[in-house]
């Protein structure tokens, strides 16, 4: 008895002598920063992080930061749960607090993210991005590049092809799956190829019609093509199209598919038929 008692009573004084440097140790002051940069206003709750069981309850700091401005909280070091809703998604991650931390709440559509950029060039060059934040980086030939930036629209551009400036848009998405495909100068320069492998594909419409059909295309390329009476074959640049025609006096639009395998077909009728009436056989 009197060694177990003696054990309790050195396991109690090891318990409160830790926790009493730990209590020390925790008591050393650290600021946090919460920038609001959004158009919502935001609680940021802290929650202090405990490791032993007898603690119930822990202590939670919640700090209010109204949209485009910045909130400040002094707390004691140590370790924390950081949580708050923003962009209707809920966010919860664990901070050792040891100094000065900043925490940054960016616009709903311009959220940290990154998209994948394919160069099929043969050189390397310098990809110009316009956003949010203005990005220049080193896009190398024949690998992927992740390039981290905010989500939403981006104008972008780059030179290559013996001087030549290239210049698009692009809509970076939020969950990181955006690509953009540098294309070869080959590609460029004859539009029915791609990665030097031709794209064209064959594409059949058929008219039902007793007359031609003037129709217009529109999709990776452009086209006005006539289309006699029976079955007639295209080649086309593969993807997707939207057709236009006039018949009885009305404009006749739709859409199609134009696949690499060149199997589809559109079928084109008139409104009515006329049926042809031989008078002959009514005379007596």
């Amino acid at each position: 008895m009197k060694i177990i008692k003696g054990l309790s009573f050195t396991f109690i004084v090891t318990v409160f002598t830790s926790l009493f440097f730990a209590s020390v140790a925790f008591a050393e002051g650290g600021n946090v920063t919460v920038n609001n940069k959004s158009g919502q206003d935001v609680t940021v709750n802290f929650q202090v992080y405990r490791h032993y069981w007898f603690f119930e309850d822990p202590e939670i700091y919640s700090l209010d930061v109204d949209a485009g401005t910045k909130g400040e909280l002094s707390l004691e070091k140590g370790e924390y749960i950081v949580s708050y809703a923003h962009c209707g998604d809920l966010f919860d991650f664990y901070l050792d607090l040891k100094d000065e931390y900043s925490l940054v709440l960016y616009p709903c559509y311009n959220q940290p993210t990154k998209i994948q950029v394919k160069s099929h060039l043969s050189e390397k060059v310098t990809l110009e991005i316009f956003g949010y934040k203005d990005y220049e980086v080193d896009i190398n030939p024949g690998v992927k590049t992740k390039v981290n930036l905010f989500s939403g629209n981006i104008d972008y551009q780059y030179e290559a092809c013996d001087g030549q400036v290239f210049t698009g848009e692009l809509v970076a998405k939020k969950n990181g799956t955006t690509q953009l495909i540098l294309h070869s100068c080959d590609w460029f320069r004859e539009p029915a190829r791609n990665y030097d492998k031709p794209n064209l594909s064959k594409f059949r419409i058929v008219n039902h019609a007793s007359f031609q059909v003037i129709m217009t295309l529109i999709g990776p390329g452009n086209y006005l093509v006539t289309v006699e009476p029976g079955i007639n074959v295209f080649s086309l640049l593969s993807g997707s199209y939207k057709y236009s025609y006039y018949q009885d006096l009305q404009l006749v639009t739709g859409s199609f598919v134009v696949s690499p395998n060149g199997n589809e077909v559109l079928v084109i009728s008139p409104s009515y038929v006329m049926e042809y009436v031989d008078e002959s056989q009514n005379l007596e």
